[in-house]
């Protein structure tokens, strides 16, 4: 009884306004992942978390459980913004790979020929490269020395890409996959060195308008703080606090604001061979080339360009995590038969429970 009456209560915790709810043929799925969510939220005292499954062109559910702010009631919803951390870096490889399209880069040139400054000692005869950058395999250190996740002090693009010099490479380039946020910080640092404008504002009009990811930026403004789901953090003593705000140096690794509606539209784009809105947003060729494994002939484990490579019941299955101060989102995908599903919680360290 004591079960049933906190489902209840958990139900009534549901702002229908901008769900999304399954059809007829997809209930029994809709009722399962309800009951997991419903029974995470109440045994680990969650605030929010919000879920949408893709299918084709179409999204099948999108729903927002919990709450978006405690303090002031409000619902969370499936338009309910969260910092999805790491699966910025999605996004970031993608605007690389379009300049590639372009002609303004080529991924497998040296860096310097796009960064001349940047130059971390490497003891290697193999010079670093974007592709090496974006599928990890670069060498560099994981964390920039400023900038970088545990640094509060609003440190600029530059500077963060300029202080990985005083570090030296840990492996040779191509030769083993090493994690890497200094990486994907360098990589969004050539965006702003070709355009000359802020990473911020080139992601905005080239990525995200154009995928129509209205509720989405890689910086906090009135809009994204009138919708940003409240996130707290906790101890292993048992106390609870809210998360900070403060934004990485490091950007294009991790400072994504979305909702699962938007990224619901990225992976729309794929299922769509690159096309969103009856346009071709990145040619399927590319497209194509980032699901494949770099430097290594195993198709299902890895890294892609910027895509996790995995197996799901013989199935190649794309995506990436993503955690950053009191949030955690996982975007997950299988290509192959058009499905995929996004899932972000505001409490820090669920990752296992998206």
């Amino acid at each position: 009884i004591n079960l049933l009456i906190a489902i209840l209560l958990l139900n009534g915790c549901e702002n229908k306004e901008f769900n999304i709810e399954a059809n007829k043929e997809y209930e029994d799925v809709s009722d399962k992942i309800e009951d997991a969510i419903l029974y995470e939220i109440k045994n680990k005292k969650l605030n929010a978390i919000s879920i949408s499954i893709v299918k084709d062109q179409k999204i099948l559910l999108a729903k927002g459980y919990g709450y978006e702010n405690k303090a002031t009631k409000r619902l969370a919803d499936a338009n309910t913004i969260y910092r999805v951390g790491s699966v910025s870096k999605l996004f970031t490889d993608m605007a690389i790979m379009l300049k590639q399209e372009n002609g303004e880069i080529n991924i497998d040139d040296p860096i310097n020929n796009y960064i001349p400054e940047f130059v971390p000692n490497n003891p290697y005869d193999t010079p670093i490269t974007l592709r090496q950058l974006m599928s990890h395999r670069s060498g560099l250190l994981r964390e920039p020395r400023i900038g970088n996740y545990f640094d509060n002090q609003n440190t600029s693009l530059k500077e963060t890409v300029k202080s990985i010099n005083a570090s030296t490479l840990i492996y040779e380039p191509e030769t083993k996959i090493k994690y890497s946020n200094a990486a994907i910080a360098v990589a969004g640092y050539v965006l702003e060195k070709i355009d000359n404008q802020p990473y911020v504002e080139i992601m905005q009009k080239n990525i995200l308008n154009t995928l129509s990811m209205k509720n989405s930026s890689f910086a906090p403004n009135i809009k994204i703080n009138k919708r940003l789901a409240k996130a707290t953090m906790w101890s292993y003593d048992g106390r609870s606090f809210d998360a900070p705000t403060f934004q990485l140096g490091m950007i294009p690794a991790g400072s994504l604001y979305a909702s699962v509606t938007d990224l619901s539209n990225f992976l729309m784009m794929i299922f769509n061979n690159g096309k969103i809105n009856n346009k071709q947003f990145i040619n399927e060729k590319t497209l194509k080339a980032m699901l494949e494994p770099q430097y290594s002939t195993n198709r299902k484990f890895g890294y892609g360009i910027g895509f996790r490579l995995s197996e799901h019941n013989d199935f190649l299955k794309i995506g990436h995590g993503g955690a950053i101060y009191g949030y955690s989102t996982q975007l997950s995908a299988i290509p192959e038969i058009k499905t995929g599903i996004i899932v972000s919680s505001s409490v820090d360290l669920t990752n296992s429970i998206t």
